[in-house]
């Protein structure tokens, strides 16, 4: 189904990409990608693409980054480069249970941990790019996970899909040691917490 250019963006697609220096060929290379394909994709979708560099809101770009990909309903990653940082945001989403579509220029070899991967092998020659083939492909992909809720089958170990992430600028917004004990108590399995510390204090 394709959307009218004037409905407003229902669900968000993360860009998990590598950005490089302004007017590099890397940033001319990941902006095409972008342009071309992924962001034609996923309008057609009702769905607002974003990457990392488009936030302009003040703040640390890792927890923005973090809190997007959080937020997202579905995140692509573009593998071309190797890029440490991709891999790294790329993990991330698996852990939280994002549904993942990945992207990587073909003739270069998808990495052993992902080699299994279902990926989009694509090319920028402009025929490539004039037929469209690569951003319909990216389109069926996304009817494909729309199918499926919107939720990514569990990697090996992973957290629960809860359908929501909370964030907390110190564990002292969350609450006090009396709501932390609560919600040790209300434990049944297994508690998963990013970046906090806990110390006993005599």
């Amino acid at each position: 189904m394709v959307y009218p250019v004037s409905m407003p963006f229902l669900k968000r697609c993360f860009v998990i990409s590598p950005i490089g220096a302004p007017a590099s060929d890397m940033r001319e290379h990941a902006d095409a990608v972008f342009d071309y394909y992924i962001e034609p994709a996923v309008s057609a979708a009702g769905i607002e693409a974003l990457r990392s560099d488009h936030l302009d809101e003040p703040g640390r770009i890792t927890e923005q980054m973090f809190q997007e990909i959080a937020a997202a309903n579905v995140c692509v990653a573009i593998l071309t480069g190797y890029n440490p940082n991709v891999f790294y945001e790329l993990a991330a989403a698996q852990f939280m249970r994002k549904p993942l579509i990945v992207l990587i220029e073909a003739g270069n070899p998808l990495p052993f941990d992902v080699a299994d991967w279902r990926a989009i092998h694509y090319d920028l020659r402009p025929r490539s790019v004039a037929s469209r083939f690569y951003a319909e492909t990216i389109g069926e992909h996304v009817k494909a996970i729309e199918k499926s809720g919107w939720i990514a089958p569990a990697p090996p170990i992973a957290a629960p899909a809860t359908g929501s992430v909370e964030f907390f600028e110190s564990s002292a917004e969350y609450g006090t040691s009396g709501k932390w004990l609560e919600l040790l108590q209300a434990t049944k399995s297994g508690l998963d917490l990013m970046g906090v510390t806990l110390i006993l204090q005599r």
